[in-house]
């Protein structure tokens, strides 16, 4: 899907004229965003970033992991956290809001639908089942960031909506990039 979705940036940015763009805000900047809670039987991994600008495109992004301790004969569940900001955002996070608030698609394997996060921010959660279950959450944050959310191996929703919860996504749509 990230794939697709940064596919379509490139044409996008392709067919507009070059005008001055904003820079994207440093990855050391989206770290504050995101989630420092401690999760039960989980360990918080150092959080990662990188910034960078190509061809006047500017991009970074900045992720924090968090993974289970292990368990005999379980699969090791981690739930990871990814704030991303790029020119041209705004045309990545187009999808979320056309979609519809009753948008529901299922398949064999799992399901996704739209949501508001905290009544505000239009996204989508996807969930996947089979032998080992994942479970999703991506948004648009004031049409400039995109955060993901992605759990692996964990059938519990709680934990990922308890790291989403603690997250200030209201003061993250209000960063502005270093001039």
């Amino acid at each position: 899907m990230l794939k697709k979705v940064l596919f379509i940036m490139l044409l996008i940015c392709l067919a507009v004229p070059a005008l001055p763009q904003a820079k994207a805000v440093s990855f050391k900047k989206l770290q504050q965003f995101l989630p420092t809670v401690n999760l039960p039987g989980f360990e918080r991994q150092k959080p990662t970033g990188t910034s960078q600008t190509v061809m006047g495109i500017s991009s970074s992004e900045a992720s924090v992991e968090y993974i289970s301790k292990p368990v005999e004969n379980e699969a090791q569940a981690t739930i990871k956290v990814t704030i991303q900001d790029a020119t041209y955002m705004s045309a990545m996070l187009m999808q979320f809001s056309m979609l519809q608030d009753n948008y529901e698609s299922e398949t064999e394997v799992g399901y996704e639908k739209a949501l508001k996060i905290k009544d505000k921010y239009p996204g989508k959660m996807s969930v996947q089942t089979g032998d080992v279950k994942s479970y999703s959450i991506e948004f648009g944050v004031n049409n400039r960031f995109y955060v993901h959310i992605e759990a692996n191996a964990i059938n519990d929703t709680t934990l990922v909506n308890s790291l989403l919860n603690k997250m200030d996504l209201e003061k993250l749509g209000k960063v502005e990039a270093e001039k």
